[in-house]
């Protein structure tokens, strides 16, 4: 090895010998398939389940399609542009503000859920059409009201009038309130008179304990008796309300359960002398004045 010292011109040289070395092609060189990788958008799935995919989406764009048709009395047709993978985070920040975007619950999935986005104009165009419009392309709802939105406040008004003259109490009120109010007061007291009769008639000596049953428990279990599809449907379409209704009593009943526990006789009995005050002072006919 020799020790002398090369120059920066002699080292700039064979730098430049060693490039040019480096990406001449070689003689008998196959040609090869170069794709471009994107590393901040990595492939996630594989081009057989986009293919899959694509065949599913397919079905359901042409489902949605005569769906829609039956519904907003006109000739529509949908197309499936692509597929392309993202993770949700970068779905959600794509979103406008405001938009109608919507989670719905996917079935056979084991609890899987998808979000559907519908864009400001195609919403626009359903809303009319679903009010009764025949609008062409909106692009707002900047635009005239539709018989059915005219008549709506008219013929709410009467159906109040007519409920008012037959004696009943109208009461106003959000969707939101009605679904909480009736979860306290309807669905809730159903739900508890289920489980208590599966809970005494699941027992060996279930039948036994019924046959010693008496006005107390008659009237306390009478809604046990409901029409059960009836039941099923109404609580599972309110079922958020009637969730939240339920943690409220178990929490309750727990605290009771722990007095009871501790021998805690005065806790006991004020919650008792409450809970039988409340009661003595409700009436239907009361709260509904």
């Amino acid at each position: 090895m020799s020790s002398e010292t090369l120059s920066q011109s002699e080292i700039d040289n064979l730098l430049r010998r060693g490039s040019s070395a480096a990406t001449a092609p070689a003689a008998n060189a196959p040609a090869m398939d170069v794709q471009i990788y994107d590393f901040r958008r990595p492939s996630r799935v594989s081009k057989e389940k986009l293919r899959t995919l694509e065949s599913m989406y397919e079905r359901l764009v042409k489902s949605l399609e005569g769906w829609l048709i039956g519904r907003v009395r006109g000739q529509i047709e949908l197309q499936l542009q692509s597929i392309e993978p993202f993770s949700f985070g970068e779905f959600i920040f794509s979103l406008p503000t405001p938009c109608a975007s919507y989670l719905f619950d996917i079935a056979d999935s084991g609890g899987q859920q998808g979000v559907i986005d519908i864009g400001h104009e195609f919403a626009y165009f359903l809303v009319d059409r679903f009010f009764g419009g025949g609008s062409g392309n909106l692009t707002s709802m900047d635009r005239s009201l539709t018989p059915i939105e005219r008549t709506h406040s008219i013929q709410l008004q009467k159906a109040v009038d007519v409920w008012a003259a037959l004696g009943c109490r109208v009461v106003k009120m959000t969707p939101e309130s009605h679904d909480a109010a009736f979860a306290a007061v309807s669905h809730l007291p159903h739900l508890i008179a289920f489980a208590m009769m599966n809970a005494i008639s699941g027992q060996p000596m279930g039948r036994d304990f019924l046959s010693l049953a008496g006005p107390g428990f008659r009237d306390f279990s009478r809604i046990a008796a409901s029409e059960p599809a009836m039941w099923r449907d109404i609580m599972m379409s309110n079922r958020e309300e009637l969730l939240a209704q339920s943690k409220i009593f178990q929490r309750n009943l727990q605290a009771l359960e722990l007095m009871i526990a501790n021998g805690n006789e005065e806790a006991l009995l004020e919650q008792i002398e409450n809970a039988s005050e409340v009661r003595a002072n409700w009436s239907m006919a009361k709260h509904q004045k």
